[in-house]
């Protein structure tokens, strides 16, 4: 598909639309835009299938909540089996760029922050209406079949599937609510006033709202640690539940697998770096957190 295709249907909903300039970043597949209108940038994103389009319906249900960044219009092309959604441009910096250069006190605010603002999409009751998640859990298994046929995965990454196989079963005990399913910091936005925007919600899933803070844990670089503990305290409103590091360090060591499979490969270096050390965490009280 190209872009004067994208350009055209995109223009379909929104005819102000002057022209689009490609965005080439993340891991997803679909086709990112910067849309220049006659109102101001705006952001575009078209994805193949159908599926799509039935999550940014489900979506619809928290389009109220200013800091989860959702189409404000989108539609589906049956010639082209594409899902095509407009969004609000945010003017800001993804978290990854920036939150090394703060203070911990600056971290632990912003974290603070966004704990509340996950505890809230967690609490909202939503219809599903068939609605065709990934299954975080189906991944995992499906990650799992993967590594079987690999013919020799790192001791780490064995020790750790290990450790989801002694545990899974602490998954049935657990409520389920609408997750993001990939919290991590390059899908946090942060403008001029502190603002904070969940992007990316293309992994959207109904699980356990404890998983949806395991990417946080596994992916966070190690500068991070007020930013975490903010985070947890905001989510929590201070106490954290008995049992919840439990279930962290078993939806940890499930990211661990499903992002080596989906990224670096089970035997690539840096995944090798990574095992080893959420392996060591695993055996902590609080995966290694100063919390």
């Amino acid at each position: 598909m190209s872009l004067i295709q994208d350009l055209r249907r995109l223009r379909r909903i929104n005819k102000q639309i002057v022209c689009a300039k490609p965005i080439n970043k993340g891991l997803s597949n679909a086709r990112k835009y910067r849309l220049l209108t006659l109102q101001g940038p705006l952001f575009a994103r078209c994805e193949h299938g159908y599926q799509c389009y039935i999550r940014n319906c489900v979506l619809e249900q928290i389009k109220h909540l200013p800091f989860a960044l959702l189409p404000t219009k989108f539609t589906f092309d049956d010639e082209t089996r594409t899902t095509y959604s407009i969004y609000p441009f945010i003017k800001g910096k993804s978290l990854d760029s920036t939150l090394w250069e703060f203070t911990s006190q600056r971290q632990e605010r912003l974290g603070v922050l966004l704990g509340d603002h996950i505890k809230t999409i967690h609490d909202i009751a939503i219809e599903l209406n068939d609605y065709p998640g990934l299954n975080f859990l189906h991944v995992y298994h499906t990650t799992k079949r993967l590594l079987a046929f690999n013919p020799k995965p790192s001791s780490a990454l064995f020790e750790i599937n290990q450790h989801i196989e002694r545990n899974i079963h602490l998954t049935l005990k657990r409520p389920k609510s609408l997750t993001h399913q990939d919290l991590w910091l390059s899908n946090i936005m942060l403008d001029k006033q502190d603002n904070l925007y969940l992007i990316d919600w293309e992994n959207a899933d109904y699980a356990d709202p404890w998983s949806d803070l395991a990417k946080m844990t596994v992916l966070s670089p190690e500068y991070c640690g007020a930013f975490v503990r903010g985070l947890l305290y905001g989510y929590f409103q201070g106490a954290i539940p008995a049992g919840f590091w439990d279930y962290q360090r078993l939806y940890a060591a499930i990211v661990m697998l499903v992002e080596a499979c989906r990224s670096s490969g089970f035997n690539n270096e840096v995944t090798i770096n990574m095992s080893e050390r959420l392996l060591k965490s695993l055996h902590t009280e609080k995966l290694g957190f100063d919390l």
